[in-house]
């Protein structure tokens, strides 16, 4: 591969210098022959600097044009990506997430109704009414219906067939509407019908899409000739040396796919002399790309997105992704070739870089023909005609992928890649997120999604909200689960007041605050605070996208840094998110707190799985709990310290927590000991939240719980205990939460002990948002934590509702006006 590389870069310096073609002396819009593979991967290619492809006919169209290395599509399988060539839309959009299954066993449904909605304006039809002759010949894969035939979205002509596939010798083909059966190699049927096309139309304008079934598999028989090649090579693999790969398996599916690519190239050749031949050439746009890329033992798997493992042994699967499936999203699966010719218009010999997408083609397309879409025609595409004419206009290096697997696996991948970075996450499948650095690692062999660099890990942040916003953008309907449609309200609340309530030492010490971390299309939370030994101030905290309530099922916990306890805080990504299937924290994982114990950070979480909770009342509460993970280094990895949680129920349902533990506050007491607080809910007593600790002599536990539990509760008030931050300050134990109504239900109420068991009355904590900003709208504030600097509390983190974007953040209040190191 890193011979490709440099030949690559060979070809772009001996073309780059003087590849810039006027396109003003178009005196007509180009005829268009639009030729479309099935499977071919970029590096099927002799142009890409694959010596192993031998593709002279598409190797000399790429040197009498222009080509792009970076053309990609935006879902790695037939049907969705055919519906965004002829619409420009995501397939999410038209309803096609996967490839269209009739007859096959599926994972979730068979389609034999689904096609792409005849109501959609395609750029055939377009063509059509301009006054072109369109013919599709070949594969459509976009609906077994009547209504769903290709004629019915633009093309005067088909000759090809209506599935996903047929066979690559004798195939039963439709022409002008009758079914029949020829007699030869699928590829040169098809191509004798798209020469007898042009041959028909020669003398007017025509647009002819040629949908060839090759390289699909399977890939034999093909010509002798096509083969003959292969036939005593030794092929060598992209990556032999990936564990337990079957290489005698993979060396001949290489040669067969090859020998496809194969039949594909010597036809072209045909096309091209064809055109020659008519004299059609000048004017003539051709176009050579296909649906999707391919695997060939890339990374231990072959096929497309929904890949397969191609190794000696069967892999262990789960419920969504069953053995041998590797549902993927490797540019050897996104990207495509791409050659665009024009005689006189299109410099010859050239490379542009830019990333040029299958939706783009609708309206490129238009624009080269000098037409206009439809006034309500929504296009996600641009139109990228300009990069045609000079090598050096680069006009996006930027790609975003979305496929949504449904049969042969479940699943929900996003990618998003600014050329240099790549990310992708599966929105259905917990733990599948990957993260490649495409400069240092092209072939994305080394996953870095758990990477404690700073600098990636503020990448992973940033491509990970341009996916999102891209998903909100054109309405992904994985985008709906975060979602209920109720947003967050503020309420009005009578303020309270101060003078008929005993005010803590710690609250007349509270100044002027401000909102951290206030993020559009985020909800901030329960934000702890850590300064490192080089001074740097980390805020880990809960973060989730959509409503409010998405935290149940989406929160994950976080990491920023800054200089300064105030921010500016920059967000490093995700440290810690559920785990998925059977696991306890399967779920969401919410409310950090962090402190450094020894050598090591401790970061305690709650977590929960919403499927177990029929397991016990059905509540979403029901299924919460405590767990612990361990870091060498404050920037990660935080590894869980085991399966179970750090501190589970009581098995005793008489015991006040056994219904629940929630919302741990580490304590490191004085004598050596871990004392870990946390809150219950006394469900099936007196129905109230309650705070009791667990001791323990190692951060790992194992946590005894305090024979004097719950040692605070205001069930005689009938009143419930909030999420409570513990810290020693002044020879004090000194416990803050916010108030649920013992004053009011919008301040904070801080206890002061001994002896960290007995604990006194509730005094004032803090006060409203309103009394430290100029916010002029009491929220809802909780979830307090204290920095402590030189034994001493300096600011106090909350989590408050609210803010620009409406939803929720950090906030931070300075303690005594205490500045920071």
């Amino acid at each position: 591969m890193k011979q490709i590389a440099l030949v690559l870069l060979s070809l772009f310096i001996m073309t780059s210098c003087s590849q810039v073609v006027d396109s003003s002396d178009k005196t007509t819009s180009p005829n268009i022959l639009f030729i479309y593979t099935d499977d071919q991967a970029p590096w099927a290619l002799g142009y890409s600097g694959n010596e192993q492809a031998i593709t002279p006919n598409m190797d000399k169209l790429a040197s009498e044009g222009m080509y792009f290395p970076n053309a990609y599509t935006t879902t790695p399988v037939c049907s969705p990506s055919r519906a965004g060539l002829l619409t420009s839309r995501y397939g999410y959009e038209v309803d096609i997430d996967d490839w269209i299954n009739t007859t096959h066993k599926s994972l979730t449904r068979k389609e034999p109704k689904l096609g792409l909605n005849p109501d959609l304006v395609t750029w055939p039809s377009i063509l059509q009414k301009k006054g072109y002759h369109t013919g599709l010949v070949g594969k459509w894969h976009l609906g077994y219906l009547n209504q769903h035939h290709p004629t019915h979205y633009g093309y005067d002509e088909f000759h090809g067939f209506i599935a996903g596939g047929t066979t690559t010798k004798d195939p039963i083909l439709e022409s002008n509407g009758v079914e029949k059966k020829y007699q030869g190699l699928t590829a040169d049927i098809l191509t004798d019908q798209a020469i007898d096309f042009l041959t028909r139309q020669k003398d007017g304008k025509f647009s002819l899409s040629l949908n060839y079934r090759a390289p699909h598999t399977y890939w034999l028989p093909v010509a002798p000739e096509d083969a003959a090649p292969y036939e005593n090579i030794d092929i060598k693999l992209p990556h032999p040396d990936y564990p337990n790969l079957d290489k005698p398996r993979a060396k001949k599916m290489m040669k067969d796919y090859l020998s496809s690519v194969r039949s594909v190239d010597r036809n072209l050749g045909r096309l091209m002399a064809q055109l020659d031949k008519l004299g059609l050439r000048e004017n003539t746009l051709v176009v050579f790309t296909s649906d999707h890329g391919y695997n060939m033992a890339h990374n231990g798997m072959w096929h497309k997105g929904n890949g397969h493992w191609l190794l000696k042994n069967d892999t262990q699967g789960t419920k969504n992704i069953p053995s041998n499936q590797r549902p993927n999203m490797y540019d050897n699966s996104i990207k495509v070739p791409m050659i665009v010719s024009w005689p006189k218009h299109i410099p010859q010999g050239a490379k542009n870089v830019t990333s040029f997408s299958n939706l783009d083609w609708y309206p490129t397309l238009l624009s080269l023909v000098e037409a206009k879409p439809d006034a309500n025609t929504l296009l996600r595409g641009t139109d990228k005609s300009t990069a045609f004419f000079n090598s050096n206009a680069v006009l996006s290096t930027d790609y975003y992928a979305a496929y949504s697997t449904l049969h042969q696996s479940v699943s929900g991948m996003r990618m998003y890649s600014d050329g240099k970075y790549k990310l992708m996450k599966d929105f259905v499948n917990k733990g599948r997120d990957e993260f490649y650095d495409l400069s240092n690692d092209p072939e994305e062999t080394t996953n870095l999604i758990n990477t404690i660099e700073p600098k990636l890990l503020k990448v992973i942040a940033q491509l990970d909200d341009k996916m999102f916003n891209n998903m909100l953008k054109t309405n992904d309907p994985l985008t709906k689960p975060f979602f209920s449609g109720k947003k967050h309200s503020s309420h009005k609340s009578t303020p309270p007041n101060y003078e008929q309530v005993t005010q803590s030492d710690f609250s007349k010490q509270l100044y002027k605050g401000q909102r951290i971390l206030e993020r559009d299309n985020w909800n901030i939370w329960g934000a702890s605070p850590i300064v490192d030994e080089k001074g740097k101030y980390h805020l880990f905290y809960s973060r989730w996208r959509g409503d409010h309530g998405a935290w149940l099922t989406h929160s994950e916990i976080a990491h920023a840094v800054a200089d300064q306890p105030e921010g500016p805080y920059t967000p490093l990504g995700t440290v810690l998110s559920g785990r998925g299937g059977e696991h306890w924290d399967a779920d969401t994982i919410h409310n950090p707190t962090i402190q450094k114990v020894g050598d090591q950070y401790a970061l305690f979480y709650i977590g929960n799985n919403l499927a177990r909770a029929s397991d016990y009342d059905g509540h979403h509460a029901s299924t919460q709990r405590i767990g612990l993970a361990l870091s060498d280094h404050i920037y990660g990895p935080y590894k869980r310290v085991q399966n179970d949680p750090i501190l589970d129920i009581s098995k005793n349902s008489k015991d006040w927590d056994s219904y629940l533990t929630t919302n741990p506050a580490l304590l490191q007491h004085p004598n050596g000991e871990y004392w870990l607080y946390y809150k219950a809910w006394d469900k099936y007593n007196d129905n109230m939240r309650k705070m009791g600790v667990a001791i323990a002599d190692n951060i790992e536990g194992p946590y005894k719980k305090h024979e004097k539990n719950p040692l605070v509760s205001f069930s005689y008030l009938k009143k419930q205990v909030e999420d409570a931050y513990i810290f020693q300050h002044d020879g004090k134990f000194q416990m803050i939460m916010r108030d649920m109504g013992v004053i009011h239900p919008h301040v904070g109420l801080l206890l002061e002990s001994d002896d960290g068991i007995n604990w006194g009355e509730p005094l004032l904590g803090y006060k409203t948002n309103t009394d430290y900003t100029h916010e002029t709208t009491i929220e809802r504030m909780e979830r307090p934590q204290v920095l402590m600097q030189s034994g001493k509390p300096t600011h106090l983190f909350l989590a408050l509702m609210g803010g620009k974007a409406n939803t929720s953040t950090a906030f931070v209040v300075p303690i005594n006006n205490a500045q920071s190191k």
